[in-house]
């Protein structure tokens, strides 16, 4: 049995901390990675100019439980946050991590929990042309040794989003301006608290559906903001509006995922977990987005200290 485990999970979305936190209380080592300023994906969080805004996805219960524990200051989760995976090696030890500001990583296991097409394009690339200068191989060691899990996360295939985030001043009818747009499969959320003094109602994120999405894919954020504008003048000619930001995900919804929960490769000391995960039937899943990735991060969890023979702490 393994006592002095060491992991390296690449994204601080949903699936990543929850393999993470089931790490965590198994007494392994774990050191997450997170190339933006705060968790990712689905659990992002967009704060400027005093507003506050939860724009990565409608939350859940077990959303909300797995927010708690990761924000436990008694039991903290290691996360390095603006930490920008360079490249990824196999070596003796298990993985070798270079980060761009320098820094490498040595760990026992690696886990990749973001996005099936940047897992790909990140077992794909090599070392830079320093550590190829001294290794001619260097730049196929990731993608030859873990081929087979490659080979699965390629098939996955994920649709785009843009996210806007807006405040208004006043009353209005989010249906009726927002149908402006063009864009039948439209989702507007109201934001809860999004700044003190602020009254519910106020604030809003429109998640733009994948067809109108990908039709305007590589419009500037400040092209899709007046649209957006336009669109609530249109019906609200006087309403203010104080603030107002597009975020755009590349990698938003899976439409075609994988049958297996998780992928894990013991001989390699590599996995992955996604919301990509127990994918039932054509671009329709029986399980919520949210709740399909903690399932996979936490099952990616079990079956690595299954693999080291180290026991497991069960959730609720």
């Amino acid at each position: 049995m393994r006592t002095d485990l060491s992991v390296v999970i690449v994204g601080a979305g949903l699936s990543g901390i929850a393999a993470g936190l089931s790490l965590r209380d198994a007494g392994v080592s774990v050191h997450v990675l997170e190339k933006s300023r705060g968790l990712g994906g689905r659990m992002s969080t967009r704060r400027d100019e005093g507003w506050r805004f939860e724009h990565g996805a409608p939350h859940t219960a077990s959303f909300a439980v797995l927010r708690e524990a990761v924000t436990d200051v008694t039991r903290p989760l290691h996360i390095s946050f603006e930490a920008h995976v360079q490249s990824l090696a196999p070596i003796a030890a298990g993985w070798e991590v270079r980060l761009a500001d320098g820094r490498l990583l040595i760990a026992d296991t690696l886990l990749l929990a973001l996005p099936a097409p940047q897992a790909v394009a990140l077992l794909d690339r090599g070392h830079d042309e320093r550590d190829a200068a001294h290794d001619s191989n260097a730049g196929d060691g990731a993608r030859a040794v873990a081929t087979p899990l490659r080979n699965a996360l390629a098939a996955v295939q994920m649709s785009q989003c843009w996210s806007v985030m807006f405040v208004v001043d006043g009353v209005f009818d989010p249906s009726a301006a927002l149908q402006q747009l063009g864009d039948p499969a439209l989702v507007v959320l109201a934001q809860k608290a999004v700044g003190p003094g602020v009254p519910v109602g106020s604030a809003w994120v429109a998640q733009m559906g994948a067809a109108w999405s990908a039709a305007h894919l590589e419009e500037e954020a400040k092209r899709i903001e007046q649209r957006l504008l336009d669109a609530l003048h249109a019906v609200h000619p006087t309403l203010g509006v104080p603030f107002v930001r597009a975020h755009r995900w590349r990698y938003a919804r899976v439409v075609h995922g994988l049958v297996a929960e998780c992928l894990w490769m013991g001989d390699a000391a590599i996995g992955a977990c996604g919301d990509w995960g127990n994918w039932q039937e054509v671009g329709v899943a029986t399980v919520v987005e949210s709740d399909r990735a903690i399932a996979s991060g936490r099952t990616l969890a079990r079956r690595v200290l299954a693999h080291y023979n180290i026991a497991a702490i069960r959730h609720a």
